[in-house]
């Protein structure tokens, strides 16, 4: 039966001839494999010397429920050609879907019949000559005002990370390739199914230096140097610097150490870093400002305002048997058994309203900002799985867990929680309509030991960023010097001060003591 469908229209494709006893009728059946939108269908026969074709043909398709039933026209007659070839029968199928045909053949009496091909036509899909795109996308984010129809585009991307491309074709059997041409963009290819037209779209990716916020260190004291410090993305962009006083740039202060003069004393100092690149757009950032203190001075404010000691004075020292030298210049009472009061004043008697720049009697860096109020925007907060709230200085640990919190923001913005120096994003997301989103992600196992930021990008935009310190392990971390496992407890400014003014006193105390036994 193969024979019948080879496309030879006169040969002998099936035959049911036999020497006697020749058959009736015959039956030629079809399975197309699945349910098939039918149009017709068209019978050749074969002359073999007679009338080798049946009288009637009726042709049938297989229902749902597995019976055959006859196809609209039939039984047809089938008619004897006047010019001695075989007769050829059209058979309308409109409207017929079916898995299975078949042809149900009435022969003339004892006469075989001989059949040449069985053709069967019906609707099914072509190959389409579209080569548009429907989509295209740079590292997730769609390519503003993207039309199928506009073939070139310019993408603006932060930093020198390769950038992730990809593209969507309106016709899903359309072949698409994307090459990126370097790191200042990509071609896309796209090449229609039956290969007759190709669309070839141009990607620029105009590219600005990125960095994070600069890092101020040192002593803030006149004489003493101060040092900037900043990572830069690409990393050989070169830095460029300028110190302000009070928001004033100084002269001739243009490199990453300054150190304060004179002219300082109770100013506030910050650095404006400048990142530079070939093939990158210049980018700024500003570091937090610290306030110069004299040589001789330490964190604190005169007149008692906050808890800790009048101007440059310290407390005194015991004066022989009692705590304190006489005279009231000085800290300390003569003859006193307590420690001495600086002119007349208790340290910390009086309500504080806070010292300048964010500064603490006893804390090492005065004048650095303080846990939370350093780089980190109000409206952003790092944190650990527990909950612990994280600032500049903390020490991390590889693999572990690290959450990020944003309010406040735009709907529908694009943000991206990483750390940096080499740019790893820990995750990723999409502010939804209430302003208010949660990123969560872990440092990576590979991560470079050492100083890094946790940053917080929007809309390719960093809007905030604190120094952290990576260590192997968490272990490494709660060892690591002069920092505590972080779970994100914080004591109040005042407890701390009340604390050490308790332990200045107890000491006195047991000074005093010990004099009287000896």
């Amino acid at each position: 039966m193969d024979r019948t469908r080879n496309g030879v229209t006169n040969d002998k494709g099936w035959s049911n001839w036999r020497s006697d006893n020749k058959p009736a009728a015959d039956t030629l059946t079809y399975n197309f494999g699945s349910t098939q939108p039918l149009t017709r269908a068209k019978l050749y026969f074969y002359r073999d010397g007679t009338t080798s074709w049946p009288s009637s043909v009726t042709v049938q398709a297989l229902d749902g429920s597995g019976g055959w039933q006859d196809v609209p026209g039939g039984p047809i007659a089938v008619a004897t050609p006047t010019d001695n070839s075989g007769p050829v029968i059209d058979v309308p199928l409109a409207g017929v879907s079916t898995s299975q045909l078949r042809v149900v053949m009435t022969a003339y009496p004892n006469t075989h019949m001989v059949v040449s091909e069985v053709q069967v036509f019906g609707k099914t899909a072509g190959v389409a000559d579209v080569s548009g795109l429907a989509r295209l996308t740079v590292n997730g984010t769609p390519v503003q005002g993207f039309d199928a129809d506009t073939t070139a585009y310019t993408v603006p991307l932060t930093g020198s990370a390769a950038a992730v491309v990809t593209a969507s074709a309106i016709d899903t059997a359309a072949t698409v390739e994307v090459v990126p041409t370097g790191l200042t963009g990509a071609t896309v290819t796209v090449t229609a199914a039956d290969g007759s037209t190709t669309s070839v779209y141009e990607l620029t990716f105009e590219r600005t230096a990125a960095m994070t916020v600069p890092v101020v260190t040192g002593t803030p004291k006149v004489g003493l140097p101060l040092t900037a410090s900043t990572n830069a993305d690409p990393a050989d962009a070169a830095l460029g610097y300028s110190w302000t006083r009070n928001g004033t740039a100084i002269d001739g202060a243009t490199s990453a150490s300054y150190t304060p003069v004179a002219a300082d004393l109770g100013a506030s100092l910050a650095v404006t870093v400048t990142a530079s690149a070939p093939g990158y757009a210049s980018a700024t950032a500003d570091s937090a400002p610290v306030v110069v203190l004299a040589a001789d001075e330490v964190p604190g404010t005169p007149g008692g305002e906050t808890p800790g000691t009048p101007g440059g004075e310290t407390p005194g020292t015991p004066g022989g048997e009692t705590p304190g030298t006489p005279g009231g210049e000085t800290p300390g009472t003569p003859g006193g058994e307590t420690p001495g009061t600086p002119g007349g004043e208790m340290p910390g008697t009086e309500p504080g309203t806070g010292t300048p720049g964010g500064q603490v009697p006893g804390l090492p860096n005065p004048g650095l900002p303080l846990p939370g109020t350093g780089a980190a925007s109000t409206n952003v907060e790092f944190s650990n799985a527990s909950g612990g709230v994280y600032s500049d200085g903390a020490v991390l640990a590889r693999g572990q867990r690290l959450t990020v919190s944003l309010t406040d923001a735009t709907p529908g913005a694009t943000v991206s929680f990483e750390l940096h120096s080499t740019v790893a994003v820990l995750a990723s997301g999409v502010v939804p309509g209430t302003g208010a989103l949660t990123l969560s992600g872990s440092i990576p196992a590979d991560a470079a030991l050492g100083q890094h930021h946790l940053v917080l990008v929007v809309d390719g935009t960093e809007v905030s960023s604190i120094a952290v310190t990576l260590v192997a392990d968490a272990s490494a971390a709660d060892a690591a010097t002069g920092q505590l496992s972080n779970t994100g407890v914080e004591l109040p400014l005042g407890l701390l001060l009340s604390l050490s003014l308790a332990l200045m006193l107890a000491g006195a105390v047991l000074l005093k003591v010990r004099q009287r036994r000896s």
